[in-house]
């Protein structure tokens, strides 16, 4: 190839034969510019650059005599643009900018090259004058840097208005002058992971966001994370780089400040950090916007500031010192004036400087001391091998030592000793010679070197006897053991006794399931250790529930006559919240369920069948107030409470994101409070465990209650549009390996709690073609077939009273099915349930009035139409688009609205549930709160259904702090159950509240979705 070299000065140019590779002493060593050969992983932008317009702006890996080189082509009427942002410059001192250009057809209308360009783009130099075709060439020139307001600078390749092609290569940018080259440098690093080879030698620290990944367990916003109005921000779970959540201001009004940030960081004022963050933009301008580090008052900050207008995701990032703050620093992404959208993605920030690295505290990671105990728990100390595993995960850069002191209640000294501690901070007690019962121990960390006391930490203990349980019991799935099977025969007044082991601390399940015609007659069944009789007839059925320590019991059947199987099973603990009192007496209620938790005035009844119930404890006071004196002190007045009954208190709620000073003070609550004997302590928790913090906040909450506490974690499981995308969510959301990677023995003292809540108020079921009880189904049957929750102390429910009644008798069928009776199949299979019911399309109108047939009143009183977040107004926790789009019926006197859709494949003689919403929409897009029973309803055919029962759900509470925020207009939730009669059957969605009659206003528009059509639960 020729090599020809232009040097040009102002507009003169001199033509050279010689390369270019060392120009006037020039090396690539002063080239301010990031990848300026312009390789590219993506292939289609330069790492390190942004561009502006995927349809003119080219990118060819081999153009340039082999290498990457950069084109416009074609008709160009906007700008087009690739720059690298953000170099800082002295304005007026020289520079020598140089590029490689090969043109064809080349027309410029407009100025078109390469410039060097200052903050607002009003002033900029640089090599525009090309010829229209040519091989490739070489040009540089000596500019001076314009003003700039800030000192900083873009270089850019750019046309504003062009036709024919336009390529450029191997880009330079050299300081001349002495103070040019002190006081220039690249300020922002552009770099699309992996990152580039030009990324400097620092290693980073740990990135000390909390949440960086925007992970959200049960809001549409994700954890961890603060605004002001969370309804500027659009939210999604996935759809971001690599498939991850990202958030971002969409459709921005040109005037507000958006922003999210989180608090509590304690950087170092001059130390070097590094900020990064996915970002993808649409039309994106704003006054300013950034990923930042900010101070306290926000007088001074540092980040990524500059945002290309248009960009799929690529990744950004900025080294930056801390600035001087005086109370501390936050992390913030924000906007001010901007239009168009722009989404954030995997944040991130790390430390860069050893001084950084060592001093920087994030809210996730400060140091909270604590001699943790691992396993087994405290209580549980087996007799026949009573070694215990402590942790000091901390000062691992020092060489420590652990001194152990067991005594008697009294004080009097049992065993002191000292152990070897590894280097990450694990010990082990072996208590071997301490006698069995209860004891303290008191456990040191100290200096290796200079005996220093590091930490001190003091515990109650117990050692106990084990029952031995080897090849006396039979697993029937992850949750249930069987523990004895055998026939109960009793042919004249008299009595059997049976004998078994219980396993663990925990409910075990006894039954006798008749054999005969013949009913048993006259049983009274008595258990060594309960009071009173435990299974009594004529009362059926013949079982109970009793939550029994480990160890072995007998059994005793006295009866007139009984022919039976006897049954004793080793289940989970059955929790739920929260029931009335009419709903625990139900026997689909009270036959499958042990543990309850809630408000409601507990029935003798419960008691006397050894049941529980737990009060509700709300901690939000505790984030301003963390005092652990304070949280024993509300503690012991919940408990003392006389209504309703309790046998202990759930604390309600923490998640793994909550502040550590929070959760540190909850802890020291735990281990400082001395329970009243009997009493429980358990804790509700959201997401999962991430930080050593955590393994002391677990094993305090599973420590408590003498070894009784149990964590409940919420995994409330958002519907997924199919099966295949449910099943994948399940296996991450259910996966409970966490819990014991940062406690060895969580499983035992973990209860997975699942959400049902299908009321207008609080309603989890987001897609009205799914039949959510079969959703509900694959989560417990997950858990049932899952190895890792071998042994889990119990599964619960969180929400019934936000559930209607067919739910409420599915979901404790479900606990039936997999607790009790063992099984590892699925209950939907027996009642042919499937994940999409099938049997109406289009049931939220995404599609408009596709599938559906209107019948119009008059003339446009039936249209199709959307409101952006009506969706996450009416469903829980809903994230994205969906349920914005509806039917509107604006009402005719004249006669009824009507839109019809033919149901198919039902089952005739089969039950069905039919349930739609409707809301006025004048008060949905004006936010007006009227609740009240809407004009509205469904219609059959009676040749094709006939209808059984139609009942109506309705949120009327406007008062602020509700689930559904008072600001939003009230849905109806009308449901209607009807027995098919054929194979397909005629369903009609009616704005007259009669075939005669109106019953609403005139003119009033209605907009109706989310309809629903699935099998109902009779049983």
């Amino acid at each position: 190839m020729k090599k020809t070299i232009f040097a040009a000065t102002g507009i003169g140019l001199v033509l050279a034969a010689t390369t270019a590779t060392a120009q006037n002493g020039k090396t690539e060593e002063d080239n301010l510019l990031l990848n300026p050969t312009l390789q590219s992983r993506d292939g289609k932008i330069p790492d390190e650059w942004t561009g502006t317009d995927g349809k003119f702006l080219r990118y060819d890996p081999t153009g340039f005599k082999g290498s990457p080189a950069v084109g416009i082509v074609g008709e160009v009427t906007t700008p087009v643009i690739l720059r690298q942002l953000t170099i800082k410059l002295v304005s007026g001192e020289k520079y020598n900018i140089s590029a490689w250009f090969r043109t064809q057809g080349y027309k410029p209308k407009g100025k078109g090259g390469v410039g060097l360009v200052n903050t607002g783009w009003n002033r900029d130099s640089g090599i525009y004058n090309l010829p229209a075709d040519s091989d490739w060439t070489y040009y540089e020139k000596t500019i001076e840097a314009p003003p700039s307001k800030d000192s900083l600078f873009s270089f850019a390749f750019f046309s504003f208005k062009m036709s024919g092609e336009l390529w450029a290569a191997d880009f330079k940018l050299i300081p001349l002058s002495e103070k040019a080259k002190k006081e220039s440098a690249p300020l922002s690093r552009k770099i699309q992971k992996p990152a580039a080879k030009a990324l400097p030698a620092l290693v980073p620290g740990k990135n000390l966001l909390v949440n960086g990944v925007l992970l959200s367990e049960q809001g549409n916003f994700p954890d961890n994370w603060n605004t002001r109005d969370i309804n500027h921000f659009q939210y999604a779970r996935s759809g971001g780089p690599d498939g991850k959540a990202f958030l971002g201001v969409v459709n921005g009004d040109g005037i507000s400040t958006y922003d999210v940030r989180q608090g509590g960081y304690k950087l170092i004022p001059g130390e070097l950090y590094r900020i990064g963050a996915w970002v993808k933009t649409d039309h994106f301008k704003a006054s300013r916007a950034g990923v930042i580090i900010l101070n306290d008052g926000w007088s001074k900050s540092a980040g990524i500031t500059e945002f290309p207008e248009n960009t799929d995701w690529k990744y950004f990032e900025a080294d930056i010192t801390a600035p001087t703050t005086k109370e501390g620093h936050a992390f913030a992404f924000f906007t001010v004036k901007a239009t168009g959208s722009i989404q954030v993605a995997d944040l991130s920030l790390y430390p860069l400087s050893e001084k950084a690295k060592k001093e920087s505290v994030s809210p996730g990671t400060a140091d909270y001391f604590n001699i943790i105990p691992l396993r087994p728990k405290l209580f549980r100390i087996p007799v026949s091998d009573p070694k215990l595993t402590l942790t000091f995960p901390y000062l691992n850069d020092r060489q420590k030592i652990g001194r152990i002191t067991v005594t008697r209640e009294d004080g009097s000294v049992l065993k002191n000793f000292s152990v070897p501690v590894t280097e990450t901070g694990e010990f082990e007690a072996d208590l071997k010679g301490i006698p069995e019962g209860e004891g303290r121990l008191k456990a040191m960390i100290l200096d290796e070197k200079t005996n220093e006391r590091l930490w001190t930490s003091e515990y109650p203990i117990r050692l106990v006897r084990l029952p031995k349980t080897e090849g006396r019991h039979r697993r029937l799935n992850a949750l249930t053991v069987s523990l004895l099977e055998t026939g109960a025969k009793i042919q004249s007044p008299g009595k059997r006794e049976y004998t078994f082991v219980n396993p663990r601390d925990g409910w075990v399940f006894i039954g006798l399931f008749q054999n005969s015609a013949r009913k048993a007659e006259n049983v009274h069944a008595a258990l060594s250790g309960v009071d009173g009789v435990v299974i009594r007839s004529p009362a059926e059925p013949l079982e109970t529930m009793r939550d029994l320590p480990a160890g072995e019991y007998r059994l005793t059947i006295r009866a007139d006559f009984l022919d039976a199987r006897l049954v004793v099973r080793s289940i989970p603990e059955l929790f739920c919240y929260a029931l009335n009192e009419k709903q625990l007496m139900e026997k689909h209620v009270f036959n499958n369920l042990n543990m309850h938790s809630g408000p409601a005035r507990i029935p003798e009844e419960w008691f006397l069948a050894g049941k529980k119930n737990l009060a509700n404890m709300n901690i939000t006071w505790l984030k301003k107030d963390k005092n652990p004196d304070h949280v024993i002190s509300r503690m012991k007045a919940l408990l003392a409470e006389k209504e309703p009954v309790n046998n202990g208190l759930v604390a309600d709620e923490f998640g793994f994101y909550t502040e550590s000073s929070v959760l540190y003070a909850y802890s020291q609550a735990l281990w400082k409070f001395a329970l009243p004997q009997g009493k429980r302590i358990y804790t509700y928790i959201i997401a999962k465990p991430f930080n050593r913090l955590h393994t002391d906040f677990i094993s305090a909450i599973l420590n408590a209650s003498q070894g009784r506490g149990r964590m409940l974690y919420e995994a409330y499981c958002h519907p997924q549009p199919t099966e295949t995308l449910a099943r994948k969510y399940l296996k991450d959301k259910l996966d409970i390996t966490s819990f014991k990677n940062f406690y060895p023995e969580a499983v035992a003292s973990l209860e997975v709690i699942f959400a049902v809540f299908n009321l207008p108020d609080c309603l989890l079921e987001h897609y009205p073609s799914l039949d959510n009880k079969y959703y509900l189904d694959m989560q417990l049957n997950q858990l049932a077939n899952d190895k890792a929750a071998y042994g889990l102390a119990g599964i619960g429910w969180w929400g019934a009273h936000y559930t209607d009644e067919e739910k409420i008798r599915w979901i404790f069928s479900l606990f039936r099915h997999y607790a009790i009776e063992g099984n590892t199949s699925m209950l939907s299979e027996k009642y042919n349930y499937h994940y999409e019911a099938g049997h109406l399309k289009n049931c939220d109108f995404e599609e408009g009035l596709k599938n559906w047939t209107a019948e119009p009143a008059e003339p446009e009183s039936i249209r199709a139409g959307t409101f952006p977040g009506y969706g996450r107004q009416t469903r829980w926790a809903l994230a994205g688009e969906t349920g914005d789009t509806f039917c509107i019926l604006k009402r005719s006197v004249k006669a009824p609205n009507r839109v019809t859709q033919i149901a198919k494949n039902l089952v005739p003689g089969q039950l069905y549930t039919l349930r739609f919403m409707a809301i006025d929409y004048h008060e949905m897009k004006n936010k007006i709160v009227l609740p009240r029973r809407l004009a509205v309803r469904a219609e059959f055919d009676p040749s094709e259904a006939e209808e059984v029962s139609d009942k109506f759900s309705l949120f009327i509470h406007t008062a602020a702090g509700s689930r559904n925020p008072p600001k939003y207009g009230r849905v109806n939730i009308p449901k209607y159950v009807f027995r098919a009669k054929k194979s397909a059957a005629k369903i009609t969605i009616t704005d007259w509240m009669s075939t005669m009659e109106p019953g609403g206003p005139e003119k009033q528009e209605l907009a109706v979705n989310y309809i629903q059509l699935t099998p109902y639960f009779s049983d």
